[in-house]
């Protein structure tokens, strides 16, 4: 998740201690992490071995996972309709030249999130005051709306249910000044911690709802 210059910074050793897959043309060697350029060619690869519409293609991540799917939003807008994040915080901030819809969920116990808060705090609250009262959810919609183009101060609200799971959630889509901004929801799930909720350790399958909030989104 380190951009380049951040990696530029890490002593030699460290550098080279981290293996990953990079590209080089059509070739792949274990050199510097570039997370972008494997999902750049992971991408291509699937796009050549599959049916893949160009228009309709997103990304979702959990936890680093998420962060990784924000920072391809904020890199790469011009190759997804839509991002979704679960128990993560962009961990880049910038303004996507292309500001793509996203949406981001997370379960009011998760310790990630509370890590920061008064210990006494066991859980963030159900409404719109965990973004004033909660610094990591605080930074979740800063970071988001300011990779959206949007005003972090203007959103509406709604209370309802997944798989009959109480959830609260905020809808940003007001943009900042004149510039073209886009839609982030972020959606606060009763009862869930640091987990991607599947169906089995929650009544939540987190991809059908991500999926639906993908629906109807081209790029």
């Amino acid at each position: 998740l380190c951009p380049h210059e951040e990696l530029a910074r890490l002593p030699p050793r460290t550098r080279d201690s981290l293996p990953t897959l990079q590209r080089n043309g059509n070739r792949f060697s274990q050199s510097t992490p570039d997370d972008v350029a494997f999902l750049d060619a992971l991408i291509e690869r699937v796009s050549q071995q599959y049916g893949v519409d160009p228009e309709r293609t997103f990304i979702s991540g959990f936890s680093t996972g998420g962060q990784l799917a924000a920072r391809m939003a904020l890199e790469r807008p011009d190759t997804f309709a839509g991002v979704a994040i679960a128990g993560a915080v962009p961990a880049l901030e910038g303004v996507a030249a292309q500001p793509v819809p996203m949406v981001a969920s997370v379960g009011v116990l998760d310790p990630l999130f509370l890590a920061y808060e008064d210990p006494s705090v066991d859980q963030i609250p159900l409404d719109d005051s965990a973004i004033r009262k909660v610094p990591a959810i605080a930074l979740l919609g800063d970071n988001a709306t300011r990779q959206a183009g949007l005003d972090p101060r203007a959103y509406s609200t709604e209370e309802g249910r997944l798989a009959g799971v109480e959830t609260f959630t905020m809808v940003f889509d007001t943009p900042v000044g004149e510039d073209q901004g886009n839609q982030f929801e972020l959606v606060l799930v009763r009862g869930v911690s640091h987990e991607y909720p599947n169906g089995e350790n929650s009544p939540i399958v987190m991809s059908d709802f991500q999926w639906s909030f993908f629906t109807g989104l081209r790029r």
